[in-house]
């Protein structure tokens, strides 16, 4: 038995069998319909589940102070980082030079 026999697709055939619809059914992650084919179309896997936080509505003064602390972070760590590498490989490439 081919682990992928049908040609269009790349999922493999062992995650169809009868055994593991069996076991997604008993865990609650499929439905019985599923079972016999009937809902194999709506076959869903539900999503983990997320703590509730504070949610920063798209926009608002709020977004935007988000926005400009997380990109002034990341920018002032790269640069920390970078700078002193470019001033160290400029002072080389000058001292060639003379």
């Amino acid at each position: 038995m081919a682990i992928f026999e049908n040609a269009g697709g790349c999922i493999p055939n062992y995650l169809y069998s009868a055994s593991a619809k069996k076991s997604l059914i008993q865990k609650g992650l499929a439905s019985p319909a599923s079972a016999n084919g009937a809902g194999s179309k709506n076959f869903m896997i539900p999503a983990p589940s997320e703590p509730a936080k504070p949610k920063i509505e798209m926009y608002s003064a709020a977004f935007y102070a988000a926005s400009a602390m997380s990109g002034g972070l990341s920018t002032g760590i790269t640069h920390t980082a970078v700078t002193p590498i470019d001033l160290v490989k400029c002072n080389m490439q000058g001292s060639l030079k003379s």
